[in-house]
C-alpha cells in the first residue's frame, strides 16, 4: 500500500525494505531545491561507521557545515557516538539509510543526539488582558511590528489553570496582524490578564524533515541521552525514528504541527526520568499527530508534560499506537494533568499474561481526553482516571484481565459501548463526580460496576451485566443516593439480591431493570393505571367530588370533578402487584377553566390484607400545582417512593383542598387518573 507525501510515493511505513526505499528516492532526486548534501563519510569530514572508530567529532562537523536548504546524509555504518549534540540547522532535511546506527558509547554533554531547536525573543508584558476563547491579541504601542503571518507567538501568565500549579502558557501561529493585534489560528485555552503578570514572546520556529538512524546505547542506563530533542519547532516531521535499547526517545517543547510517523521504541531502560519515555510533549506543544508509534520496556510510549513550571500539550492525537508494559512501566499511554484536548485512537495496551500488577494501560491526569476502541489487557487498570483529570470520554474498547478495567475518578466522564471482561476486582469503578456509563457489557468482573457511597452523579443506562456465580457476583455495587440505574440487562442473579438485578444496596434509582435473558425482552416500567370509574366520593358536601365527563366537541373524558371550594376527595383500591415494593404516585389532572391558579391536591393511603384492621389512613403531604392552560394536563407527583407490600389492597384517597390559603383556581379542578409507578 502506498500514499503520496510530499510529491514522494511512500510505501506502508513499518517495512524496513520500504524505509530503505524512500531514503533512495529521497537522496537521488536531483531535481529538488537543496543546494547541497552533506554525508559524513566524506573525506572533509572523515566518519568511518565501522563499529570500532569514535565518529562523534566528524559527524558533529559534517552537521557544523550545514546551511538551511541541505540534505544530510547518512550512509550505512555503525557510527559510535558521544560527547556534544547534533544541532540541526533550521530548514535541513536528514535521510538517514535503514541500514545506517548510531550507537552511544559514552557520555553525551547535552544528553541528546539529535537536536533541532528555534529560539525565542523576550517576554514582553502585555498591557491588556486576552481572555479564553478570544482569537486575537491586542499589544503593546509597537509590538505588532515584529510579528508577520506564519510566525509564532507565545503567550503565558502567573495564573495557575492545572491542579499541580503550572502557570498557563500556550502557542499559536499568527495568521494575521493588523497594527498591533495580532490574529490566531484558534481561540486562547485560558484567560491571560494583566494583574496575571500576562507576557508575550515572538517564537522563531525551526522546520525540518528528519528520517532519522536507529539510535542504540551500549550502556543505556549510564549513557542516558534523548535520541532526539525539539524546542521551538513548526510543522517538523519525524519519520521512522527507532530506538532500541537507548539512553532515550523524543522529547519536545514548545512545538506546533509536529508529526511523527511510524516511531519504534524497542527498550528504554530508564524507568525512573524522563529518559524512559518514548515520545514527550513538554509545555505548549499544540497541533501534533503520532501515527503508529510502538514500544516496550519504556516508562511510557507517549506522555504530556509542562515545561519549567508553565504550559500544557493541547489539541494531540495519537492513533493506532501498540504498547507493552514491562516491569517497572508506569503506563503505556499517559497524560499529566497538564494536558488539554488529547485523543488517543485504536490504540493497544499490552501487559504480560496473568501480571495485572505492571502500571496502567491508559492513565489520564488531564482535561478533556478521548480514548476510542482503544484496547488494554493484563495491566493493574485498563484505563485509570486520576483524581485530577476532568472530562474523560471513552468510546468503545475492550479491557480485560486487570484488577480494574476501568477506574474512574476526578470529574465528568462518559462510557459508551465498553466491553470490560475478566477482571479481578471491577470491570468499572466509578469512584469521581459526573460519572455517566451508557451501553457496557461487563462479565466475569467481580462486581461489574462498583459505586462510591460518597460519589455523586453515577448514572448507568443500557447494557448487559451478566451474573457469574464464581466471577462476577454483583452488577452495580455500592450505588450512591443519587445514582440511576435504568435500562440494563442483568441475567441470573439470585433473588436474594434486590429484585434479582444484582444492584447491591437501598440507595439510589432503579428503573426498568431487565432480570430475564430473553434475546428479544426489552425493559418495561411497571406502571398502574386508576381511571376515574374507579373512585367513589368520599368527603364533601353534599355527596363530594362528582363523577361524569369533561369535553365537549371534539373530545370527551371521564373525569372526577372537585370544586374550588371546601375539601373534597374520592377513593379508589388498587392490587399491588407481587413484584413490586416501591412506587411514586402521580395525579393527572386537567383544568377545564380559561382562567389560572394554583390548586391543592393531597392523597392520603393505607393497605390492608385478609385480618388487617381498616384504621386510620395515612395523610399525604399537601402538594401546591400551578394549573395548566385550559384543557392542559399535568401529572403531579403526590407521593413519592411510597414502600407498598405485595398482596396488599392499597386505598388512595385523592383529595382537593379547595379552602386552602394556596388554593386559588376558580372553578372545577378534573382529576383524569392515579398512574402508580414502580420504583426498582
Amino acid at each position: 500500500m502506498t500514499k503520496i507525501v510530499g510529491g514522494i510515493t511512500v510505501p506502508e511505513a513499518h517495512d524496513p525494505a520500504s524505509i530503505h526505499e524512500i531514503a533512495e528516492q529521497i537522496a537521488r532526486d536531483v531535481g529538488n531545491t537543496y543546494r547541497a548534501t552533506v554525508n559524513p563519510k566524506a573525506a572533509a569530514f572523515g566518519a568511518v561507521g565501522d563499529g570500532a572508530t569514535a565518529d562523534g567529532t566528524a559527524l558533529r562537523a559534517a552537521v557544523a557545515a550545514l546551511t538551511s536548504g541541505d540534505r544530510f546524509y547518512l550512509p550505512p555504518g555503525d557510527f559510535l557516538f558521544s560527547g556534544g549534540e547534533l544541532l540541526i540547522p533550521n530548514g535541513v532535511e536528514v535521510v538517514a539509510d535503514p541500514e545506517s546506527r548510531i550507537i552511544v558509547n559514552g557520555a553525551l554533554s547535552n544528553n541528546r543526539v539529535f537536536r533541532v531547536a528555534g529560539s525565542t525573543s523576550t517576554l514582553t508584558p502585555l498591557d491588556a488582558d486576552a481572555g479564553a476563547g478570544d482569537w486575537s491579541i491586542s499589544l503593546p504601542s509597537g509590538g505588532g511590528s515584529i510579528f508577520a503571518v506564519g510566525d509564532v507567538i507565545a503567550i503565558q501568565s502567573e495564573a495557575a489553570w492545572f491542579s499541580s500549579g503550572t502557570k498557563n502558557r500556550e502557542l499559536h501561529r499568527v495568521i494575521a496582524v493588523d497594527g498591533d493585534t495580532v490574529y490566531l489560528d484558534g481561540p486562547l485555552v485560558r484567560d491571560y490578564l494583566v494583574d496575571d503578570t500576562a507576557r508575550y514572546a515572538r517564537i522563531v520556529p525551526a522546520t525540518g524533515r528528519l528520517l532519522l538512524p536507529r539510535i542504540e546505547a551500549t550502556a543505556p542506563t549510564t549513557h542516558k541521552g534523548y535520541g532526539l530533542r525539539i524546542d521551538y519547532g513548526l510543522d517538523i516531521t519525524v519519520d521512522g525514528f527507532h530506538a532500541h535499547e537507548a539512553g532515550g526517545g523524543i522529547s519536545v517543547t514548545d512545538t506546533i504541527g509536529l508529526r511523527v510517523n511510524a516511531p519504534t521504541f524497542d527498550g528504554l531502560p530508564n524507568l525512573a526520568d524522563s529518559y524512559g519515555y518514548g515520545i514527550a510533549l513538554n509545555g505548549a506543544c499544540a497541533d501534533v499527530i503520532v501515527d503508529s508509534p510502538m514500544g516496550r520496556h519504556c516508562r511510557h510510549v507517549f506522555t504530556t508534560l509542562p515545561y519549567l513550571g508553565y504550559g500544557g500539550p493541547r489539541h494531540w492525537k495519537v492513533n493506532h499506537g501498540i504498547g507493552h508494559l514491562g516491569e517497572g512501566s508506569s503506563s503505556v499511554w499517559d497524560t499529566h494533568v497538564e494536558s488539554y484536548d488529547g485523543e488517543f485512537n485504536h490504540c493497544h495496551a499490552l501487559g504480560a499474561d496473568g501480571d495485572t500488577g505492571q502500571g496502567y494501560g491508559f492513565h489520564i491526569r488531564g482535561k478533556v481526553t478521548r480514548i476510542n476502541h482503544g484496547v488494554s489487557r493484563f495491566a493493574r487498570r485498563g484505563v485509570s482516571m486520576d483524581v485530577a483529570a476532568e472530562d474523560l470520554t471513552v468510546h468503545g474498547g475492550e479491557f480485560s484481565h486487570a484488577d480494574t478495567g476501568i477506574g474512574l475518578g476526578g470529574v465528568d466522564a462518559t462510557l459508551r459501548g465498553v466491553h470490560c471482561h475478566d477482571n479481578i476486582s471491577n470491570g468499572i469503578s466509578a469512584a469521581g463526580t459526573g460519572m455517566r456509563i451508557f451501553d457496557p457489557t461487563i462479565e466475569r468482573s467481580g462486581a461489574a460496576i462498583q459505586g462510591s457511597e460518597s460519589g455523586t452523579g453515577l448514572y448507568v443506562q443500557g447494557g448487559y451485566l451478566p451474573y457469574d456465580a464464581a466471577l462476577q457476583g454483583y452488577s452495580v455495587l455500592n450505588l450512591p443516593a443519587d445514582g440511576i440505574v435504568i435500562g440494563v440487562r442483568t441475567p441470573g442473579y439470585p433473588s436474594g439480591l434486590p429484585a434479582g438485578s444484582g444492584i447491591n444496596g437501598t440507595a439510589g434509582q432503579r428503573r426498568q431493570i431487565l432480570t430475564d435473558t430473553g434475546p428479544n425482552s426489552y425493559p418495561t416500567l411497571g406502571r398502574r393505571v386508576i381511571t376515574p370509574g374507579a373512585f367513589e366520593a368520599a368527603h364533601g358536601a353534599p355527596t363530594g367530588p362528582s363523577k361524569g365527563t369533561i369535553g365537549g366537541t371534539g373530545f370527551l373524558w371521564s373525569s372526577v370533578a372537585y370544586a374550588d371550594t371546601g375539601f373534597e376527595s374520592a377513593v379508589a383500591v388498587v392490587d399491588i402487584p407481587p413484584d413490586w415494593t416501591t412506587c411514586n404516585v402521580y395525579l393527572w389532572w386537567t383544568n377545564p377553566s380559561a382562567g389560572g391558579g394554583n390548586v391543592a391536591w393531597r392523597c392520603d393511603h393505607r393497605q390492608v390484607a385478609d385480618g388487617d384492621s381498616l384504621n386510620t389512613d395515612t395523610q399525604g403531604t399537601t402538594v401546591i400545582a400551578a394549573a395548566p392552560t385550559q384543557y392542559g394536563t399535568d401529572k403531579l407527583l403526590v407521593i413519592s417512593n411510597l414502600a407498598v407490600t405485595p398482596g396488599k389492597l392499597l386505598r388512595l384517597e385523592a383529595a382537593r383542598n379547595g379552602g386552602h390559603a394556596s388554593d386559588d383556581l376558580s372553578g372545577d379542578a378534573h382529576l383524569l387518573g392515579v398512574v402508580l409507578e414502580q420504583v426498582i
